[in-house]
């Protein structure tokens, strides 16, 4: 499922708060350039700091600009003490419409992200836009030519260098001029204060009285807590897919898998590929075993759970190989999450009125 970004912003209602790396303002004639050429399955990301008076929240929406119609896998992830992204959260595929001033917004509700997702007591977190495999180059934009970087701690880039190694770069080590500016990404949260959206949908106060500090008015608030429940939990029925073991296989071998996420029930089906995994069985209901279907070719494929016309994917979750990878080099088949740093890039930022190209890997 790909979800079809907005590009027109509604006013903001109180109670919602705009966490932003960035200056700019299409409002006074700023418009943005093009700086990046992204590979397959390369990522921006910003990390957002927010105010300790902000928490408990809930992400509503994600607000980017981008210069191409493409889709964009968009990630909720975990961040280190640097600011850097480490464990993805959670995360669901949307197209974004190309423009220079307009913003697409993706209701993060819509992407049926898991509650952490959605829900944050404490911590920053960072907003992550990956190109989808197989969908070949896209761009991605900075602010406006004659911007600066405010936070150079907190954009950053995912790429390999071209041996299969892949890791998160602070923008600020890749030696990038000074007009370089930030990632144009944005979160708007439903914060503390405001009854607006009704105790950020039942996710906090269970939209009781409208939320914290609001009234009865709350969009979303009611007595029954809008999304969550009435003691300002989300749902723990709701259908989520967050892993499968082994994430490998070789083309034509019969592999046994475990299928791992929440809200599983009777009738639910894991599929790899979209093909369904072959002796499947609910073991309970956050666990599916099953083994991978020996038709699946060779390549990259999602996973996914579906369950009474709902789905979750796990996007690009599997891996099959045409042959055994020689076990003195390793055989899980995956990438490693530790890098050789900036320096060992062997893609070029070719810096030319903030242009910025990249080797096809």
């Amino acid at each position: 499922m790909i979800l079809t970004a907005l590009t027109l912003l509604p006013a903001a209602l109180a109670g919602q708060v705009t966490l932003q790396n960035d200056d700019f303002d299409e409002t006074a004639g700023g418009t943005v350039a093009f700086s990046l050429n992204l590979g397959e399955a390369e990522c921006v990301a910003s990390t957002f700091v927010p105010d300790v008076d902000h928490y408990p929240f809930e992400l509503l929406y994600i607000d980017a600009i981008v210069l191409t119609t493409d889709n964009f896998e968009v990630g909720i992830w975990e961040v280190d003490s640097s600011g850097a992204p480490t464990v993805k959260i959670d995360a669901e595929a949307a197209q974004f419409s190309g423009s220079t001033t307009e913003w697409n917004r993706v209701t993060v509700a819509d992407l049926k992200l898991n509650s952490d997702a959605r829900f944050f007591e404490e911590g920053s977190f960072a907003v992550v836009l990956c190109t989808l495999e197989g969908q070949g180059w896209t761009s991605n934009t900075v602010t406006i030519p004659d911007d600066y970087m405010d936070y150079p701690d907190r954009n950053f880039l995912q790429t390999d260098d071209l041996t299969g190694t892949w890791e998160w770069f602070p923008m600020s080590d890749l030696g990038l001029p000074a007009s370089f500016g930030d990632w144009i990404i944005r979160a708007v949260i439903d914060a503390p204060g405001g009854g607006t959206d009704g105790g950020t949908d039942g996710g906090t106060d269970g939209g009781t009285d409208g939320g914290t500090g609001g009234d009865d008015t709350g969009a979303s608030g009611d007595d029954t807590g809008g999304a969550g429940s009435d003691d300002g939990t989300t749902d723990p029925g709701a259908l989520f897919l967050s892993s499968i073991t082994p994430d490998s296989a070789v083309a034509g071998e019969p592999v046994d898998v475990v299928v791992l996420g929440s809200g599983f029930a009777s009738g639910a089906e894991a599929r790899i590929g979209g093909v369904a995994l072959t002796g499947q069985s609910l073991a309970n209901d956050s666990t599916i075993t099953g083994r991978v279907p020996t038709s699946l070719p060779a390549g990259v494929h999602d996973v996914e759970v579906v369950l009474n016309g709902e789905s979750s994917l796990l996007l690009g979750g599997f891996v099959v190989t045409d042959e055994v990878v020689d076990e003195e080099k390793g055989s899980c088949g995956c990438v490693s999450s530790q890098g050789s740093g900036p320096l060992g890039l062997a893609w070029a930022l070719v810096i030319g009125g903030l242009v910025a190209t990249r080797r096809r890997r």
